[in-house]
C-alpha cells in the first residue's frame, strides 16, 4: 500500500510506500523533505510501479531555481515561475506541462529604452570592478570575517593505504595527496566526516572546529565482514557499504529496508554480469537508493573463512539478492537472471510490498487478543510460510517469533479448532524438513511421522494448507527412492481437495515425476525424415513401452529405442511413419548461444493432464554451461515435468538445447536446464545414419516472430508416452 504525496519544492506527485506514514522522507526527483501524511486523507494504492525517474533540470529550471536562492536541492523556498498566459504564479510541475510556445522566455529588459540597458550594464561592470579593488586593497575584510577564518582537519593516514581509502567531507569527496600529511581545510563549525577503506569498516566521525582550529584525528580501522578480495572501489556515501551493522544504523536511521548483494569476487563472471546489467545502471540507483540502504557482502575464495552475513544468509555460490529490514531480518531472495535493471526493480518493489504486509501482520499478532489475536497469528503463519518457501533456511530469523506463536497456539487452540495451531505448525515442519539431508530415508521418515502424529490428534482446517504439506512430504520422500509411499501422500494430498489451483496441478506434476519409472510422458522432436526422434534419456528409461504421439494423430505410434546416452541424459528412438504422413526435422543450430540470449521452449508440460497440446513457454538464457550447472544452460522460463527432452529454440527456429527437467532444492519450485547443441550434434553424428546426418543451418538467417518460429517448429514437435 501506499500514501499520496506532493513534494513541497518541486511539486511531484509521488506514492510514498505505507510504512512511512507521520514521517519525513526524501524527494527521489529533487531530494527536498517530504512530511508524509498519516494515509487517513489520501487514497491509499498498491505500489504497482517504481516511481518514475526524476526528469533533468533545463537551463530555464536551473536559472529560475538560483533566483530563487536555492543552490541546494530540498532547501530555500518552492521554484516560482511566472506564467504570462495565465498572470498567476505556477509551480515548477505545472510549467513543464504547458504546451510548447505557451509561455514566453523572461526578458527583464525587454520594452526598455536602449540607454537604460547599456546604462544597467554599465553599472553592473563598475561594481564588479569596484568590489574586486576593494577585495585587493583591504583582504577581502568587507566580504565578512566568517570567510578569513578557517580550520585545518589533520588526517593520519598510511601512505600505503591511500589507493585503497577515500575519504568524504559533509557528503564530498576529498582529494588524498599520495605522499605528505593529509590536511583538509574547512570552515569552522560541525562537518561529517566518512572514511572507506577496502576491506575495513566504514568510519564516520563528527567534527566541532572553531575558527584557526587545527585538529589531528587517527582512524581506528577495524577489519570488515566483506573481507579484503578484490580491487577497491570507493562508494559515495549513501551508495554501497560493507559493513552490516554500519548499514543498519543507516537503515534505522533513514527508515529503509536493506538490499544486501551476496556475490562473488569481482573475478566472477555472474557478478559482472549482474553489476553491468543491473546495480550500475542509473534506474536501479534512482529507484532503490531512496528505498534501500545498499549493502555488499563478499563470498569468501576457498583459502578464506567464511563471513559472518554469508553464514547468517546461507549463502554458499551463486550471487544472491537478500531483502530486508532494517534489523536485518529477510524476506525476500533474488537470484541473478537475465532481464535487465526493469525486471530486477519490479521484482524487488514487489518483494518489498511483502515486507510491509509481513510487518504488518506481526504487528497485528502483538496488538491483538483473544480469538481476534489466533485469527492474527494465523494469517501471518501463512504469509511467513510463502515468504520462506523461496529460501526456507532464512527461518532462522525468525525462530525467536515462532517460538511466541507456538506457546500462544498450544495454550489457546490446542485441538486446532481456529485453525491458528496448524499454520504455526506448518511453518516450522516444513523448515525441519527443509534442514534434512535430501538422501538421509532415516531422518526425512521420522519428520514426516511428526504430520502423520499431528493428523491422528487433530484436523485439519485449511485444505490447500493441509495438500500443501502432504505434497511436500510426498516431494521428499520421492526424493529418498522412497516412491510408493510418496505416491501415498500425494493421494492424500489429493483427499482434502485443495482449492488453489497452482496446488492442484503440482500435485498432479508430483505424481507424473513419482510414477518414474511405471508410465509418464515427456517431450522429443523429429530429427529425420525418416522417423528418427530425439528425446532424454530419463524419459525413456527403464522397461515400460515407449511411444510417440504425433501432432494431429490420436493414437501413439510404437517407438523402438535405438541409442541411450544416460551420462548426458540423450536418447534415440525410431517409429514406423504411417502412410500419407511426411516428417520435417528441425535444424540443430551450430553455433551457441551467450547469456542473456532470447529462447523459447516447446513441450507437454503436464501430459495428458494438461491437454495434448503442444506448450510453449519464453525467456532468456539465465548462465551459459560451466561445472556448476553440470554443462547446461540454466534458463529463467519455466520448464516441469513433461518439458523433458523438449527443444530449446533461438530466436531463428533453430534448435539450440534440449530441455532437461530439474527439480531445485527443498521445493517444487523448477528452474530450466537444458543440454547444448553441441551435445545434440555429437550424439547425432554417432548415432543417426550418414544418410539422415543434418547439415548445419546457414548463418546469420532472419530473425523470426514466436508465432512464425512456431510454425516452423511446432510440427516436429512430438509426445513420448510410456507405458506398462
Amino acid at each position: 500500500m501506499a500514501i499520496d504525496c506532493r513534494c513541497p519544492a518541486c511539486g511531484a506527485e509521488l506514492k510514498v510506500a505505507e510504512k512511512h506514514a507521520g514521517r519525513k522522507v526524501k524527494c527521489p526527483r529533487c531530494a527536498g523533505v517530504i512530511a508524509v501524511g498519516d494515509g487517513t486523507a489520501a487514497e491509499k494504492l498498491p505500489v504497482a510501479k517504481p516511481i518514475e525517474p526524476p526528469r533533468a533540470d533545463t537551463a530555464e529550471v536551473i536559472a529560475q531555481r538560483d533566483q530563487a536562492g536555492g543552490d541546494a536541492p530540498g532547501k530555500g523556498f518552492p521554484n516560482i515561475v511566472v506564467d504570462p498566459a495565465a498572470g498567476s504564479l505556477a509551480g515548477r510541475s505545472g510549467s513543464r506541462k504547458a504546451k510548447a510556445g505557451t509561455v514566453k522566455k523572461f526578458r527583464p529588459w525587454a520594452g526598455k529604452p536602449k540607454w537604460l540597458v547599456v546604462s544597467g550594464a554599465t553599472a553592473a561592470v563598475l561594481a564588479v570592478a569596484v568590489v574586486v579593488v576593494l577585495v585587493h586593497r583591504f583582504g577581502g575584510s568587507l566580504l565578512g570575517s566568517a570567510d578569513q577564518e578557517q580550520s585545518v582537519l589533520v588526517l593520519d593516514l598510511p601512505v600505503s593505504g591511500r589507493d585503497e581509502t577515500a575519504v568524504f567531507v559533509d557528503g564530498r569527496r576529498q582529494k588524498l595527496p599520495r605522499s605528505g600529511p593529509v590536511e583538509l581545510t574547512v570552515k569552522p563549525g560541525r562537518h561529517r566526516v566518512v572514511m572507506l577503506r577496502r576491506g575495513y569498516e566504514q568510519v564516520e566521525k563528527q567534527f566541532s572546529l572553531k575558527a584557526n582550529d587545527r585538529r589531528r584525528y587517527k582512524p581506528q580501522w577495524i577489519r570488515s565482514e566483506a573481507g579484503p578480495s578484490g580491487p577497491y572501489r570507493a562508494a559515495e556515501p549513501g551508495g554501497w557499504l560493507q559493513s552490516m551493522e554500519v548499514a543498519k544504523r543507516r537503515a534505522a536511521a533513514e527508515h529503509k529496508d536493506l538490499l544486501i548483494a551476496l556475490e562473488g569476487s569481482d573475478s566472477d563472471e555472474k557478478w559482472k554480469h549482474m553489476r553491468k546489467d543491473v546495480f550500475d545502471q542509473a534506474e536501479f540507483r534512482e529507484q532503490m537508493e531512496w528505498r534501500f540502504v545498499l549493502v555488499r557482502v563478499e563470498f569468501p575464495r576457498k583459502d578464506e573463512a567464511q563471513t559472518e552475513a554469508a553464514e547468517d544468509y546461507h549463502v554458499s555460490k551463486d550471487l544472491v539478492v537478500v531483502l530486508a529490514n532494517a534489523k536485518g531480518r529477510p524476506y525476500g531472495v533474488e537470484e541473478y537472471t537475465a532481464g535487465g535493471v526493469e525486471t530486477f526493480v519490479q521484482r524487488v518493489v514487489r518483494w518489498q510490498e511483502v515486507g510491509e504486509r509481513l510487518e504488518a501482520s506481526f504487528l497485528n499478532v502483538k496488538t491483538a487478543s483473544g480469538d481476534e489475536q489466533l485469527s492474527a497469528i494465523e494469517k501471518a503463519a501463512d504469509l511467513l510460510t510463502k515468504v520462506l518457501l523461496k529460501k526456507m533456511e532464512l527461518i532462522r530469523f525468525y525462530q525467536p517469533t515462532l517460538s511466541e506463536w507456538l506457546a500462544l497456539v498450544e495454550k489457546n487452540d490446542q485441538d486446532n479448532e481456529k485453525g491458528a495451531y496448524e499454520a504455526v505448525f506448518a511453518v516450522n515442519w516444513l523448515a525441519r524438513l527443509a534442514e534434512v539431508d535430501e538422501k538421509n530415508a532415516k531422518e526425512t521418515r521420522q519428520v514426516i511421522d511428526e504430520l502423520d502424529h499431528w493428523r491422528e490428534k487433530r484436523k485439519f482446517k485449511n485444505a490447500d494448507r493441509a495438500a500443501l504439506m502432504h505434497l511436500y512430504a510426498a516431494v521428499r520422500l520421492r526424493s529418498v527412492e522412497l516412491g510408493s509411499e510418496a505416491l501415498e501422500y500425494v493421494e492424500k494430498a489429493n483427499d482434502f481437495n485443495p482449492e488453489d489451483p497452482w496446488l492442484v496441478f503440482m500435485l498432479r506434476q508430483a505424481e507424473a515425476h513419482i510414477r518414474g519409472y511405471g508410465h509418464g510422458w515427456g517431450t522429443g522432436f523429429v530429427v529425420a525424415a525418416d522417423g528418427h526422434v530425439l528425446t532424454n534419456h530419463h524419459v525413456i528409461e527403464g522397461d515400460s513401452k515407449v511411444s510417440v504421439r504425433l501432432p494431429g494423430r490420436k493414437e501413439p505410434l510404437p517407438a523402438k529405442v535405438l541409442a541411450e546416452d544416460s551420462e548426458r541424459d540423450l536418447a534415440l528412438v525410431k517409429i514406423e511413419i504411417p502412410d500419407g504422413i511426411k516428417l520435417k526435422p528441425v535444424h540443430i543450430a551450430a553455433a551457441e548461444v551467450s547469456r542473456g540470449a532470447e529462447i523459447g521452449v516447446y513441450g507437454f508440460p503436464g501430459g495428458e493432464e494438461m491437454g495434448k497440446g503442444l506448450k510453449f513457454t519464453w525467456g532468456h538464457v539465465s548462465d551459459e554451461p560451466d561445472q556448476n550447472q553440470e554443462k547446461m544452460y540454466l534458463l529463467d522460463c519455466r520448464v516441469n515435468p513433461g518439458n523433458s527432452g523438449g527443444p530449446l529454440c533461438n530466436d531463428r527456429g533453430h534448435v539450440i538445447g534440449m530441455v532437461t527437467l530439474k527439480v531445485g532444492g527443498f521445493g517444487m519450485d523448477s528452474y530450466g536446464m537444458a543440454l547444448p547443441a553441441k551435445d545434440l550434434r555429437a550424439f547425432l553424428k554417432e548415432h543417426l545414419p550418414k544418410s539422415e546426418q543434418q547439415q548445419p543451418p546457414e548463418a546469420g538467417q532472419t530473425q523470426l516472430g514466436w508465432e512464425e518460429i512456431s510454425r516452423i517448429v511446432g510440427p516436429s514437435v512430438v509426445m513420448i508416452v510410456r507405458s506398462d
